[in-house]
């Protein structure tokens, strides 16, 4: 039999409120959506949800106050208790465990995707900066005369910048943060006409 637990953390907070309430998720890959609450009558919009976390807020007192999950939008929605909201959880999404399982399966897969994904793109971008980096460690070789330390003196500054991202990538932990900044730094580097 699959867990509470599991049904909080598999069945998206989003689809629930779809498929309970009348509520439309205008962004849903946002982190927090702000909407009138479908619980009580709302003027303004005091009902937020979190997809990240899965979670819910009415900030006028709908569930006491507290942040909810997908079992209690269905007791809510329902005026049902605990166990019933369950149960109705479980027949509404066939959550039976041999579905479990196979979402488990789907999950594990995505996953897999996407690690190999952000390892294709930590490649990409350390091979792009080893590069940068040898291309200036060329260019500072040149530098013979104040002149040239005028023209290219930035370089050095650049160099550092380099190693510090190549480090951060070769870090175990890399996280999606990381590739976007390594990113927007490549971006503003490769403008500069001191690389060509």
């Amino acid at each position: 039999m699959i867990t509470v637990t599991q049904i909080k953390e598999e069945i998206s907070i989003i689809e629930v409120l779809e498929r309970y309430t009348n509520f439309k998720a205008k962004n849903p890959n946002r982190r927090s959506i702000s909407a009138k609450c479908p619980f009580h009558s709302d003027q303004k919009a005091s009902f937020a949800v979190y997809p990240k976390t899965n979670t819910f807020k009415c900030f006028s007192g709908c569930n006491n106050g507290k942040a909810g999950d997908v079992i209690n939008v269905v007791m809510l929605a329902n005026n049902i208790e605990f166990k019933e909201a369950v149960q109705l959880v479980i027949e509404d999404f066939n959550l039976k465990e041999e579905q479990y399982l196979h979402l488990q399966k789907q999950k594990k897969f995505k996953n897999k995707i996407f690690l190999k994904a952000i390892k294709s793109r930590i490649i990409e971008q350390l091979n792009y900066l080893n590069a940068m980096l040898n291309l200036i460690e060329q260019k500072i070789i040149t530098i013979k005369n104040l002149e040239d330390l005028d023209n290219f003196g930035d370089l050095y500054h650049f160099k550092e910048q380099i190693k510090y991202w190549i480090y951060c990538l070769q870090e175990d932990d890399v996280c999606p943060y990381t590739l976007v900044e390594v990113k927007r730094f490549i971006e503003r580097v490769s403008v500069n006409e001191r690389f060509s």
